[in-house]
């Protein structure tokens, strides 16, 4: 069903029809970006402004002033996503007098005569395609699909009028990889949860058994491995009484082409001597971010690369502090806010773990500079400056 647009307005088309929520933790990373973007824009005024979103023919976004056009049929593989991007959308574009188009990931139309606006979250492909223990064991057809995406993404590069990406580590890497030049690039912050003022466990400080929040989609670089190394350490190196003993939980987004991986990490935790404390929780569409986050006592984040890191922030949002990987973009996103350790030491993480475990006063202190962190992003902010975006190309 098409909804009615108006005529004689300038019109943004975000294309959402090939993004679908995940199916762990609180759901994929660009869904999460998309759903929490456009409901934040959505709730300021347009003005002269029309905005239309293409959205899979099974969903319901319910904004109030964003139009919806319902995609026909199902995009369920690579050939229809490619028909999808490349043929239909360019010429739904045209039919419905789209000024600009606003891909929220790096698939862009190979041809288009409409304005092109990308945003790029990350270059985990090329990450990837750089790393034979990430690549080896893989199909023929998941390597194309990954050859696919780094192509898609090198043209989006080449032919977007604007790129937006979520940080500064991200916007040097695209200058470094791709030479791509700076004043095309936007660096638009992501923000927590729009759902409203942060929750705060009444447990929070007696929160019995101390719990271990890990909330990362299940790929190779995430660090799910590390962090039962860590735990198990974690447990070997240190005394706890009964009623304290440590939970690992994980969530996050189970990708079909990454089954191998997930089924080793699930291996690897049901193996372990400690398994009884190891749970995986699946997604669930009606949970709110209050939930998943309001019983963790510690967020832990063994990352080898990220664009972002948005549960990191979600995590301070919520009052949990952070054990993270001494990467880049951490430290560009969370500056002194948490704790960063080495992410291949399990002896030096499950050090400073037990230390924020029984530390109250550190604990406290890491509570304390992670809510004063957060204030730096919001998606209010990311959708006025989305929206200074949309109006500089027309």
């Amino acid at each position: 069903m098409t909804e009615n647009l108006i005529r004689n307005k300038k019109r943004i088309a975000v294309d959402l029809a090939t993004i679908h929520p995940g199916k762990g933790g609180a759901g994929g990373g660009i869904w999460t970006y998309a759903c929490s973007l456009l409901h934040a824009i959505d709730s300021n005024d347009l003005k002269d402004l029309e905005l239309v979103c293409f959205i899979d023919k099974d969903l319901d976004f319910n904004f109030k002033s964003i139009k919806t056009i319902r995609v026909g049929f199902k995009i369920s593989n690579l050939f229809k996503r490619f028909y999808w991007v490349h043929i239909l959308l360019p010429i739904l574009c045209i039919k419905y007098k789209v000024s600009a188009l606003h891909k929220v990931a790096s698939e862009v139309p190979l041809f288009s005569m409409t304005k092109l606006l990308v945003t790029i979250h990350d270059f985990v492909n090329e990450l990837y395609s750089s790393k034979r223990e990430y690549t080896k064991n893989r199909s023929f057809f998941h390597r194309i699909i990954r050859k696919y995406f780094i192509i898609i993404t090198r043209i989006a590069l080449k032919k977007t009028n604007i790129i937006v990406v979520p940080s500064r580590t991200v916007a040097d890497e695209a200058v470094l990889r791709y030479n791509v030049t700076p004043r095309k690039i936007k660096v638009i912050y992501e923000g927590p949860s729009p759902e409203g003022p942060p929750y705060i466990s009444e447990r929070r400080g007696c929160v019995l058994p101390f719990t271990i929040l890990c909330v990362a989609s299940f790929y190779p670089h995430k660090g799910h491995i590390e962090a039962i190394r860590t735990f198990h350490h974690l447990l070997d190196s240190f005394l706890f009484d009964k009623q304290e003993i440590p939970e690992l939980i994980f969530r996050g987004h189970i990708c079909e082409r990454e089954n191998e991986y997930y089924n080793k990490v699930v291996s690897m935790s049901g193996e372990s001597k400690y398994k009884d404390r190891i749970s995986f929780k699946k997604y669930d569409p009606s949970l709110k971010l209050n939930s998943i986050y309001g019983d963790a006592y510690i967020t832990l984040s063994l990352s080898e690369y990220e664009g972002f890191g948005l549960p990191l922030i979600e995590s301070q949002y919520f009052g949990v502090p952070v054990v993270c990987s001494d990467i880049p973009i951490f430290r560009e996103m969370l500056c002194d806010s948490a704790v960063f350790i080495d992410r291949k030491s399990p002896r030096e993480a499950s050090a400073q773990l037990y230390n924020l475990m029984t530390d109250k006063r550190l604990y406290a202190e890491y509570v304390e500079k992670g809510r004063q962190n957060v204030k730096r992003f919001s998606w209010d902010k990311a959708a006025k400056e989305m929206l200074e975006v949309y109006n500089s190309l027309l």
